[in-house]
């Protein structure tokens, strides 16, 4: 009897020690989203129209230049993807010829040719896509646009050369070390 109840007594503090953890770890995931919907500006996450020019970063496209863009857009993107799903296709096959335990390496030579023909069409069809949809943008509307798309593209925009984050590695972590002679 005293064997049972010893066992009961864990079991019913161990219950007790995780319902307290689990009340804990709830409460303070509860705080920690109240203080963040506290902190927060009363408009976030609202479209506020505003007065006078466009904020920066912003299109702002007339009705026409929206049209002429869906149009472009239905037309390229079908395309785009195609490309991009033979690019997919190249990269298994190319995949698969590395897995082989005989490995042909002119074939796999041909593949990755293939894989390089692919991502090129597809960077040079995406930057004349760019071209054709900025040809109606006034210049202020195709800077921004163009800045917007080499963000997306991953790369830094024209002028913003030191970017930590982009390279963490310094120019001088590059070099070889040398050691001092006596």
């Amino acid at each position: 009897m005293k064997v049972n109840a010893m066992k009961n007594r864990w079991v019913m503090t161990g219950l007790v020690l995780s319902l307290a953890f689990n009340f804990t770890f709830l409460g303070a995931l509860g705080y920690r989203l109240w203080e963040k919907k506290k902190n927060r500006p009363p408009d976030a996450g609202r479209t506020v129209r505003r007065e006078g020019p466009p904020p920066e970063g912003h299109l702002a496209l007339r009705k026409d230049q929206k049209e002429r863009l869906a149009k472009l857009r239905k037309e390229f993107f079908p395309k785009l993807r195609e490309t991009r799903k033979r690019l997919e296709q190249e990269r298994k096959d190319l995949g698969t010829l590395l897995l082989k335990e005989k490995t042909d390496t002119v074939e796999i030579v041909k593949r990755l040719d293939r894989v390089g023909e692919l991502q090129t069409r597809i960077e040079k069809m995406v930057v004349f896509q760019m071209l054709k949809e900025s040809e109606s943008m006034d210049p202020r509307q195709r800077e921004v646009y163009i800045k917007m798309i080499i963000r997306r593209l991953g790369e830094r925009p024209p002028g913003n050369r030191e970017n930590p984050r982009r390279n963490p590695v310094k120019p001088d972590d590059t070099k070889p070390k040398q050691e001092k002679q006596p």
